[in-house]
């Protein structure tokens, strides 16, 4: 059985370039989940939509919610959020953002 030599090159060189980032995601719409997707109601200019969450993303560069009423929230990962809508060209206005509501399994923006 040979051994395993690493020469120090090689290893400072894997200390220092950066490798791929693990996402931890969940889609309830493509079957891989054993569990029913969570429930959530979204208010926005006084309009109220009961939903379901059909994924759920973070990592490194961010997080991201996607619901099946077509309410998208994404959070850089500079803390800077956007909240579009994809089913209607609605685009939330930052100084709009605090007027969303939300009930159930929700988002959160940062402050």
């Amino acid at each position: 059985m040979k051994s395993l030599i690493i020469a120090p090159a090689t290893a400072i060189l894997a200390a220092i370039i950066p490798g791929p980032a693990l996402a931890g995601c969940a889609n309830y719409t493509d079957g891989s989940l054993d569990t029913p997707p969570p429930e959530a109601t979204i208010c926005f200019r006084r309009v109220c939509e009961k939903t379901t969450v059909e994924f759920d993303c973070a990592n490194i560069h961010g997080s991201q919610k996607g619901y099946a009423n077509g309410w998208r929230v994404y959070v850089d990962a500079d803390r800077k959020p956007a909240v579009v809508h994809v089913f209607r060209p609605v685009l939330v206005p930052k100084p709009d953002l605090g007027k969303i509501t939300c009930q159930g399994d929700c988002f959160t923006l940062p402050q």
